[in-house]
């Protein structure tokens, strides 16, 4: 799994080779079935366990503050 200081890197190299300017999307799983355009920053985000294959988010009550484990985008 990727981490935010990894990502930044690459991004930073798409930037120095002229790419910074073009949309971003994701791809719906790893075979690239689906494409779809990415619309929110990116957010920190609480899911149930990092190590599953599909991860379940923890909603949590309005009085509970999050303690993040994952960044989110879209």
């Amino acid at each position: 799994m990727i981490t935010v200081n990894q990502l930044i890197e690459e991004l930073i190299k798409l930037r120095e080779n002229g790419h910074g300017e073009l949309p971003v999307i994701y791809a719906k799983d790893d075979e690239g079935n689906d494409y779809h355009k990415v619309y929110n920053p990116p957010d920190i985000f609480l899911v149930e366990d990092l190590k599953s294959w599909s991860l379940e988010p923890v909603f949590l009550k309005d009085d509970e503050e999050i303690i993040p484990n994952c960044v989110i985008i879209n």
